[in-house]
């Protein structure tokens, strides 16, 4: 397998387009076709459907991803050992709720980005779970673990709601119970 064909598999995969890989590549969007085409050819494997909205994964390009992407890791890896850079640096996108991008996650960002200066962290609050396979974001933060694709994961904390009132608005209506709410 030919790495730079990995790598227009990657573009293609988180762009959903020929073009929009092509855009991010700096090449032509007929030159990544020609090149998906290839890929598959070699592999014996239909990685792609195309459909109205773009180029979706196929059951064998949702395989090769995490191959794919622990090549890219490996490569970035063994170009900063080279360059004798072992500072964490570039551009890390992380999604989490509201309350959590808005309150939380500031002061974590500040923390690590004045131990890292060469890392630029953008943090993207969204009520909505992000899609990490197609680079939504490259972290994400949510209240309850991802049912589906090949994630790592790790619990931060217990996460608790509380219920609160004011005194006046209680004495104003009758209880409710957790039921109701």
């Amino acid at each position: 397998m030919d790495w730079d064909d990995m790598r227009i598999f990657l573009a293609v995969a988180r762009g959903e387009s020929l073009s929009a890989a092509g855009r991010k590549l700096g090449v032509d969007a007929s030159t990544v076709g020609r090149r998906i085409a290839r890929l598959e050819q070699s592999l014996g494997a239909k990685l792609f459907l195309k459909t109205p909205q773009g180029y979706e994964l196929a059951a064998e390009g949702q395989r090769l991803i995490p191959h794919a992407e622990a090549a890219e890791t490996a490569l970035q890896g063994a170009s900063e050992a080279l360059s004798g850079h072992d500072e964490l640096t570039g551009q890390l996108r992380i999604g989490a709720p509201d309350g959590c991008a808005n309150y939380l996650l500031p002061q974590v960002c500040a923390r690590l980005c004045a131990d890292h200066p060469g890392l630029e962290v953008q943090i993207v609050a969204q009520p909505r779970l992000f899609n990490l396979t197609r680079r939504e974001a490259d972290m994400a933060v949510g209240v309850s673990p991802p049912q589906s694709g090949r994630l790592t994961v790790q619990k931060l904390t217990e996460y608790k709601l509380h219920l609160a009132a004011h005194e006046d608005y209680l004495a104003a209506h009758p209880r409710f119970s957790a039921a109701q709410i």
